[in-house]
C-alpha cells in the first residue's frame, strides 16, 4: 500500500514510468520467476527500469521518493528531525503494527504473539495511537 500511494500520488503509473502488474504475470508468488526476483516470495516487488529487483515496502518506498525525486509531491521532510521522524513512524508501522493485522481477519489464534483477539485488538489500537502520536502537520511521511 505505502509504494502504491507514492506511484498513484506523484502519478507514476499514469506517466508510464512505474507499471502495476500482479504476481500472476510472473508465474505467481511461489513460482521460480518471481522467487528468482523475491526470494522471500512475498508482495511487494519492484523491478526497476534497469531490470534491479526491489522488494520489501520501505525499501520500495523510498527508492521511488529518490528515484523520482523531480516528480512532485516530494514525501521526503525537509529537516533531518522529520525524516527521523518519518523513519519511526514507518518503523514502528511494520514493526508493531504489521505483525497485529491479522487480528482483523485471521479465524484463529495466535494473533502476533496474542492468544486473543481482544488482546490484540487492544495492542493493534495502541499502535495506532502511537502512530497518530508520532504524526505531524509538516508531513507527508512515508
Amino acid at each position: 500500500a505505502r509504494a502504491r500511494l507514492i506511484i498513484y500520488a506523484k502519478g507514476l503509473d499514469a506517466s508510464g514510468a512505474v507499471g502495476v502488474e500482479p504476481p500472476s504475470v510472473l508465474g505467481g508468488l511461489g513460482s521460480p520467476e518471481f522467487r528468482a526476483l523475491n526470494p522471500q516470495g512475498k508482495m511487494p516487488l519492484l523491478k526497476t527500469a534497469t531490470g534491479m529487483p526491489i522488494y520489501e515496502s520501505d525499501t520500495i518506498a523510498r527508492y521511488l521518493v529518490d528515484a523520482h525525486a523531480d516528480v512532485a509531491p516530494s514525501f521526503t521532510p525537509a529537516t533531518p528531525e522529520l525524516r527521523a521522524l518519518d523513519n519511526l513512524i514507518a518503523r514502528v508501522h511494520d514493526v508493531y503494527l504489521v505483525a497485529l493485522q491479522a487480528c482483523l481477519y485471521k479465524a484463529t489464534p495466535p494473533f502476533g504473539t496474542f492468544q486473543s483477539r481482544w488482546k490484540a485488538l487492544g495492542e493493534l489500537k495502541r499502535q495506532v495511537k502511537v502512530i497518530a502520536g508520532l504524526a505531524s502537520e509538516e508531513g507527508p511521511f512515508l
